[in-house]
């Protein structure tokens, strides 16, 4: 019986595979955070100057002239002397606690109650008593009770009660309340020299009891 024929088989041979490389994808980047701005403005100091405490009690200032008068009067006040119907003005915010707006004086009839003639005088929110007297007239509106601030009007400098014929000016005195007919003590208890020569710089004082 004859040999079966063997026939050679063709295997294939693998093929390269077709699938090509990739890189791993970079990795971006981190985003930044987008930056917040934020708009500041500078602050300046005002150009506004604040309103003054104390306001020398003689205005305009520069028609005054003053010093120191515990010794001619006995007790702690000073004349300021200025020109007939010079303002005198209140030196702090206040209320007017008296007001004596007629002239009784008279040589013959000297009580020392009268000597001021026509006079003001308020109540400061300082706590003190400020009084001016000789005026030649008291402002409108200005009566006990009346509510007044520093630099108002309040009245004019004269030459009423004992200072007749004499060199116009302002009686000032300073002093701790005590009630309107008290004219003892409302006509000057505290030296007013330092203050009024503080006031007169634009120094803001507030007066002390010694």
């Amino acid at each position: 019986m004859p040999s079966p024929t063997l026939r050679a088989t063709k295997t294939p041979l693998p093929q390269p595979s077709t699938t090509l490389f990739r890189p791993p994808a970079a990795t971006p980047p981190p985003r930044r955070p987008t930056p917040i701005v934020t708009e500041t403005f500078a602050v300046f100091p005002s150009v506004t100057p604040l309103p003054r405490n104390y306001i020398f009690p003689v205005q305009p200032a520069h028609l005054a002239h003053f010093s120191e008068g515990v010794e001619s009067h006995g007790y702690p006040a000073i004349d300021i002397f200025a020109p007939v119907g010079t303002s005198f003005v209140a030196v702090t915010n206040g209320v007017v606690e008296f007001v004596n707006d007629e002239d009784r004086w008279q040589p013959e009839n000297d009580h020392p109650a009268l000597r001021g003639g026509l006079a003001v005088s308020i109540l400061g929110d300082d706590g003190w008593r400020y009084y001016g007297s000789h005026l030649s007239g008291i402002a409108g509106g200005i009566a006990p009770g009346v509510r007044v601030q520093a630099g108002q009007l309040l009245g004019y400098v004269g030459e009423s009660g004992n200072a007749r014929n004499k060199t116009p000016h302002l009686h000032f005195g300073i002093s701790r309340p005590t009630y309107a007919g008290d004219w003892v003590t409302r006509r000057g208890e505290i030296n007013p020299l330092p203050y009024l020569n503080a006031w007169l710089s634009g120094i803001d004082l507030t007066p002390k009891f010694p």
